[in-house]
Protein backbone atom coordinates (compact mmCIF):
# COMPACT_ATOMS: atom_id res chain seq x y z
CA UNK A 1 0.00 0.00 0.00
CA UNK A 2 3.06 2.42 0.99
CA UNK A 3 4.15 1.71 -2.54
CA UNK A 4 1.09 3.18 -4.22
CA UNK A 5 0.70 5.90 -2.05
CA UNK A 6 4.04 6.77 -3.20
CA UNK A 7 3.61 6.74 -6.42
CA UNK A 8 0.72 8.90 -6.42
CA UNK A 9 2.62 11.33 -4.55
CA UNK A 10 5.04 11.18 -7.10
CA UNK A 11 2.31 11.61 -9.43
CA UNK A 12 0.38 14.88 -8.02
CA UNK A 13 3.62 16.48 -6.19
CA UNK A 14 4.70 16.41 -10.57
CA UNK A 15 1.70 18.45 -11.40
CA UNK A 16 1.74 20.42 -8.40
CA UNK A 17 4.88 21.80 -9.48
CA UNK A 18 3.86 22.49 -12.65
CA UNK A 19 1.07 24.39 -12.08
CA UNK A 20 1.08 26.01 -8.40
CA UNK A 21 4.96 26.84 -7.61
CA UNK A 22 4.86 30.66 -6.31
CA UNK A 23 7.97 32.81 -7.70
CA UNK A 24 10.95 32.43 -5.30
CA UNK A 25 13.62 35.15 -4.61
CA UNK A 26 17.40 33.74 -5.42
CA UNK A 27 20.43 34.62 -4.13
CA UNK A 28 23.51 35.42 -6.47
CA UNK A 29 25.10 32.11 -4.71
CA UNK A 30 22.06 30.15 -5.59
CA UNK A 31 21.84 31.49 -9.24
CA UNK A 32 25.75 30.51 -9.79
CA UNK A 33 25.07 27.33 -7.77
CA UNK A 34 22.34 26.08 -10.58
CA UNK A 35 24.73 27.42 -13.05
CA UNK A 36 26.78 25.26 -12.61
CA UNK A 37 25.02 22.47 -11.97
CA UNK A 38 23.18 23.16 -15.34
CA UNK A 39 26.92 23.12 -16.92
CA UNK A 40 27.74 19.95 -15.57
CA UNK A 41 24.44 17.99 -16.40
CA UNK A 42 25.31 19.49 -20.43
CA UNK A 43 27.69 16.70 -20.81
CA UNK A 44 29.09 13.71 -19.28
CA UNK A 45 32.44 15.37 -18.90
CA UNK A 46 34.12 11.80 -20.34
CA UNK A 47 33.02 10.63 -16.89
CA UNK A 48 31.19 7.14 -17.24
CA UNK A 49 28.22 6.44 -15.34
CA UNK A 50 30.02 3.58 -13.42
CA UNK A 51 32.77 5.77 -12.06
CA UNK A 52 30.24 8.47 -10.82
CA UNK A 53 28.13 5.74 -8.83
CA UNK A 54 31.63 4.59 -7.15
CA UNK A 55 32.01 8.06 -6.47
CA UNK A 56 28.59 9.17 -4.90
CA UNK A 57 27.21 5.28 -4.19
CA UNK A 58 24.31 6.63 -2.39
CA UNK A 59 22.83 8.85 -5.13
CA UNK A 60 20.22 7.03 -7.61
CA UNK A 61 21.31 6.21 -10.56
CA UNK A 62 19.40 8.89 -12.21
CA UNK A 63 21.33 11.64 -9.75
CA UNK A 64 24.90 10.00 -11.24
CA UNK A 65 23.56 9.74 -15.07
CA UNK A 66 25.14 13.43 -15.61
CA UNK A 67 22.45 14.94 -17.13
CA UNK A 68 19.84 17.48 -16.19
CA UNK A 69 17.18 15.53 -14.29
CA UNK A 70 18.28 12.67 -14.80
CA UNK A 71 17.73 12.17 -18.25
CA UNK A 72 17.83 15.37 -20.27
CA UNK A 73 20.73 16.58 -22.05
CA UNK A 74 20.22 20.10 -22.51
CA UNK A 75 21.19 22.00 -25.15
CA UNK A 76 23.13 26.21 -25.11
CA UNK A 77 19.77 27.71 -25.53
CA UNK A 78 17.81 25.47 -23.16
CA UNK A 79 20.40 25.57 -20.44
CA UNK A 80 20.60 29.29 -20.55
CA UNK A 81 16.68 29.79 -20.52
CA UNK A 82 16.41 27.37 -17.06
CA UNK A 83 19.15 29.87 -16.07
CA UNK A 84 16.76 32.51 -16.51
CA UNK A 85 13.58 31.00 -14.96
CA UNK A 86 15.45 29.77 -12.28
CA UNK A 87 16.62 33.37 -11.49
CA UNK A 88 13.32 34.87 -11.72
CA UNK A 89 12.40 32.48 -9.28
CA UNK A 90 10.55 29.90 -11.71
CA UNK A 91 11.19 26.53 -11.30
CA UNK A 92 8.80 24.64 -14.00
CA UNK A 93 10.33 23.82 -17.36
CA UNK A 94 7.89 25.36 -19.76
CA UNK A 95 9.67 26.22 -23.12
CA UNK A 96 6.46 26.18 -25.50
CA UNK A 97 8.11 24.35 -28.13
CA UNK A 98 8.72 21.08 -25.81
CA UNK A 99 5.06 20.45 -24.62
CA UNK A 100 3.71 16.96 -25.07
CA UNK A 101 1.24 17.57 -28.54
CA UNK A 102 -2.63 17.64 -27.73
CA UNK A 103 -1.30 17.75 -24.11
CA UNK A 104 -0.70 13.87 -23.82
CA UNK A 105 1.90 11.94 -22.03
CA UNK A 106 2.83 9.44 -24.26
CA UNK A 107 4.60 6.38 -21.84
CA UNK A 108 5.70 3.11 -21.47
CA UNK A 109 6.65 1.15 -18.52
CA UNK A 110 9.77 -0.45 -17.48
CA UNK A 111 8.84 -4.58 -16.54
CA UNK A 112 10.00 -3.61 -12.92
CA UNK A 113 6.34 -2.80 -11.48
CA UNK A 114 3.79 -5.77 -10.58
CA UNK A 115 0.04 -5.47 -11.66
CA UNK A 116 -1.23 -3.68 -8.26
CA UNK A 117 1.96 -1.24 -8.86
CA UNK A 118 0.71 -0.20 -12.63
CA UNK A 119 -2.85 0.02 -11.19
CA UNK A 120 -1.79 2.51 -8.64
CA UNK A 121 -0.01 4.41 -11.49
CA UNK A 122 -3.44 4.03 -13.71
CA UNK A 123 -5.70 5.68 -11.24
CA UNK A 124 -3.25 8.49 -10.43
CA UNK A 125 -3.07 9.44 -14.07
CA UNK A 126 -7.02 9.49 -14.03
CA UNK A 127 -7.14 11.43 -11.21
CA UNK A 128 -4.79 13.77 -12.59
CA UNK A 129 -6.48 13.42 -16.00
CA UNK A 130 -9.69 14.67 -14.38
CA UNK A 131 -8.55 17.59 -12.84
CA UNK A 132 -5.93 18.95 -15.38
CA UNK A 133 -5.73 19.41 -19.94
CA UNK A 134 -2.97 16.59 -19.29
CA UNK A 135 -3.69 13.21 -20.70
CA UNK A 136 -1.68 9.95 -21.18
CA UNK A 137 -1.42 7.57 -23.88
CA UNK A 138 0.49 3.80 -23.67
CA UNK A 139 3.54 4.42 -26.19
CA UNK A 140 3.18 2.73 -29.58
CA UNK A 141 5.65 1.57 -31.80
CA UNK A 142 5.78 4.80 -34.16
CA UNK A 143 6.34 7.03 -31.05
CA UNK A 144 9.97 7.87 -30.84
CA UNK A 145 9.14 10.93 -27.97
CA UNK A 146 7.83 9.27 -25.17
CA UNK A 147 8.29 8.58 -21.14
CA UNK A 148 9.66 5.58 -19.38
CA UNK A 149 8.24 5.02 -16.04
CA UNK A 150 10.65 2.82 -14.03
CA UNK A 151 10.63 2.03 -10.33
CA UNK A 152 13.41 3.97 -8.50
CA UNK A 153 14.65 2.27 -4.96
CA UNK A 154 15.99 4.43 -2.34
Amino acid sequence: MADYLSILLVWCSLVGFALAVPPVSRSRSDIESFRAFLERSRTDNGIRLESRMLANPKASVWENSGKFEGDILLNDEQAELMLQQYAGGRNAYIWPNTKWPSNTIVYEFNNEFTNAQINAIYAAMREISSRTCVRFRRREARDVNFVRITVSYP
